[in-house]
């Protein structure tokens, strides 16, 4: 699998305007059909869900979606408790113009 509850993940596989979107992996919803094992999901911004029963294009922010559509953001999540810390090599920082100092 992918993904696992918790994970960020971004879409790269469905309607052309899901792709790229980040969600958030909530729990396991189960195999559906032919989709393979499938995440409930959440995102911020409204995704493009095509309803089974009546055919129609719905806008969610909430819903199900394949294991296999889904690719987790790897890294140290980022929030307010967390320190964050960039160690750029010196031409990179003289590229940039930050001035270095050394602190007593």
């Amino acid at each position: 699998m992918n993904c696992k509850p918790g994970d960020l993940a971004y879409i790269v596989e469905g309607p052309s305007e899901n792709l790229g979107k980040v969600v958030e992996v909530k729990s396991g919803f189960g195999f559906y059909k032919d989709e393979g094992y499938c995440w409930n999901i959440v995102c911020r911004s409204k995704l493009v869900a095509i309803g089974e029963i009546d055919g129609k294009v719905h806008r969610v922010k909430e819903g199900f979606i394949p294991d296999k559509s889904l690719r987790p953001i790897s890294g140290v999540p980022l929030d307010d408790e967390t320190p964050v810390a960039v160690n750029l090599p010196e031409a990179f920082k003289l590229a940039l113009g930050i001035e270095m100092r050394a602190w007593a």
